[in-house]
């Protein structure tokens, strides 16, 4: 389970240097084939994440995309009670539920929510899957732990 958390907590929790950009003050244009994604080593493979719009440390909006490479398992996990995430998936596969559930294959532009405490895991399709969070921080990620 060690080893989930701290895979989590790199791609869950990105660096603040990936918001370098994301200054809401500023205006900006980011074109599709311009996208400034930083590599993230997890246990789990490689991860390309970016921050578009404030940062996920910190109290307030923000928005962030991922790729999750193919079919990197997304462990069951939660966050906090206080935060809230919009999720949309944006290309590739992404199968996606909650506890308890056998979940959904998801189709590009399904949007779903990530809040309030409830725990849910994901499975990257054969050829990846990317994902934009349109979310209020600080983001916080709390493993789940069977009893």
């Amino acid at each position: 389970m060690k080893k989930y958390l701290v895979a989590l907590s790199l791609f869950i929790m990105p660096s603040t240097l990936l918001a370098q950009n994301a200054d809401p003050s500023l205006p900006t244009i980011y074109r599709i084939d311009n996208i400034p994604y930083e590599s993230q080593s997890t246990l789990f493979g490689n991860l390309k994440v970016v921050v578009l719009f404030g940062d996920p440390s910190k109290d307030g909006p923000y928005v962030q995309r991922i790729k999750f490479p193919p079919n990197m398992k997304i462990a069951p996990h939660a966050h906090g009670v206080h935060e809230l995430k919009i999720v949309s998936l944006l290309g590739g596969e992404l199968h996606f539920g909650y506890l308890g559930d056998k979940g959904e294959a998801m189709k590009v532009g399904n949007i779903w929510t990530e809040s309030m405490g409830l725990v849910h895991w994901g499975l990257a399709g054969p050829e990846g899957a990317v994902i934009e969070i349109h979310g209020i921080g600080p983001v916080n990620s709390i493993p789940y732990k069977k009893d």
